[in-house]
């Protein structure tokens, strides 16, 4: 059995450095097809993380919200137009918006292209699908040349490969590594989310990599980038925020913001 490794197994060496300031650092994720960060950092599209306020905030710093699924075709595209409306004049960074594999995907992508998002993120559980493939087929066909599509999550070499020949741009990478996420528990089925990175980074198609789940702090930010990712995307990190959507609980020993998986 070969031996995997997260994101504690590991700490990178400090090295000689003629760098004179950080603002001299250019840590710019290029996924592919015209979606640049200038912050490689995505807010993951749960409904207690990113609404309008967590996708705009996101752009202006350079990074990118992605808007939930967790609603109506209505509701979804609202947070999109009035996302987009102040994102177009302001920030750096993308909005992305969250369908998917079944049901009304196809209407509701359609829609939030129509309202104004930089890019679709195709959003379920264990992307290495038959269902995956088909929707990324549809979408193809029913969404403008060329516009980027994120899809995921895989957690292996192989599935990164296969979701980029069925057509998408960038792919969400790790499967059960998040903070709340129970599907390792419940499938015993996942990857060491360090591990993963470093085998689907290596890639030889034309696609973004994110890491996705597990990145508890800064320094597994800096791993993940290390380790290969173009991108990273976090929930937990951002979940107790003022630009979260998540409830306010309160009680003898403080405020807390309701968290949980989506997916």
């Amino acid at each position: 059995m070969d031996k995997s490794l997260s994101y504690d197994d590991v700490l990178l060496v400090p090295k000689y450095s003629d760098i004179r300031s950080r603002s001299e650092i250019d840590i710019t994720g290029d996924l592919t097809n015209g979606l640049s960060l200038p912050l490689p950092i995505i807010s993951s599209p749960m409904d207690t993380i990113t609404e309008t306020t967590m996708s705009f905030i996101m752009a202006c710093m350079g990074g990118s919200g992605i808007i939930h699924r967790y609603n109506t075709i209505e509701e979804q595209s609202k947070m999109v137009r009035e996302a987009s409306a102040e994102i177009d004049s302001v920030a750096i960074g993308s909005l992305g918006a969250a369908v998917g594999v079944t049901g009304d995907y196809i209407e509701r992508a359609q829609s939030l292209v129509f309202a104004g998002v930089k890019y679709i993120c195709v959003d379920i559980a264990h992307g290495h699908h038959i269902l995956m493939k088909e929707a990324l087929y549809n979408l193809r066909k029913a969404l403008p040349p060329n516009f980027h599509i994120m899809a995921g999550n895989v957690a292996t070499l192989q599935g990164v490969n296969d979701l980029a020949d069925w057509g998408a741009n960038s792919v969400r990478c790790n499967i059960g590594g998040g903070s709340i996420c129970s599907t390792r528990i419940q499938t015993g089925h996942g990857m060491p989310g360090l591990q993963t990175i470093f085998d689907c980074a290596k890639t030889d198609r034309d696609v973004g990599i994110i890491a996705d789940g597990g990145i508890r702090n800064a320094g597994d930010i800096v791993k993940a980038l290390a380790a290969g990712a173009d991108a990273v995307m976090c929930g937990s990190l951002l979940a107790g925020t003022n630009e979260t959507p998540g409830n306010i609980l309160k009680d003898a020993s403080g405020s807390y913001k309701v968290y949980r998986g989506m997916a």
